[in-house]
């Protein structure tokens, strides 16, 4: 029986060295630079728009934890209330948002002024929020 085993092992052994080689991998190519739309896709800290962000009014209190997800969703988690599903899309070089119950987009530009991300409603540029990343939760968006 012994014997029997052996032969197989080097049956197998032989004929492994039989076949065919893997294809070898090319090299990755180069990044190439990022195209206006791909750039317009960059939140103005330089990473994927989609992330976990604490967001404060500027001036005021209001103060929220918000999750972009990269599919277009969000969850704004605010203090007291609880969470608020919504969706995102880029329009115009402006981030806009439509929370569950609003019939309207509200769209923020979005600049970093002196060192600070600010995001000023369009539509009502008295309303601005200061937004910092949580870092490290682009992981945590797809979640």
């Amino acid at each position: 029986m012994h014997r029997f085993a052996s032969i197989a092992a080097i049956a197998a052994f032989a004929l492994a060295g039989c076949e065919a080689a893997e294809e070898p991998v090319a090299p990755a190519a180069e990044e190439e630079s990022l195209t206006p739309a791909e750039t317009s896709m960059m939140a103005p800290d330089g990473l994927p728009l989609y992330g976990v962000f604490e967001v404060s009014e500027v001036g005021g209190d209001a103060r929220l934890m918000r999750n972009v997800k990269e599919d277009g969703t969000l969850v704004n988690v605010v203090a007291g209330e609880g969470t608020v599903p919504g969706t995102w899309t880029m329009e115009d070089g402006n981030f806009c948002v439509t929370m569950e119950g609003e019939a309207d987009a509200t769209c923020y530009s979005n600049a970093m002024t002196d060192g600070s991300w600010i995001a000023t409603n369009v539509a009502n540029p008295d309303e601005a929020w200061t937004v910092n990343r949580v870092m490290g939760s682009e992981v945590l968006a797809d979640g």
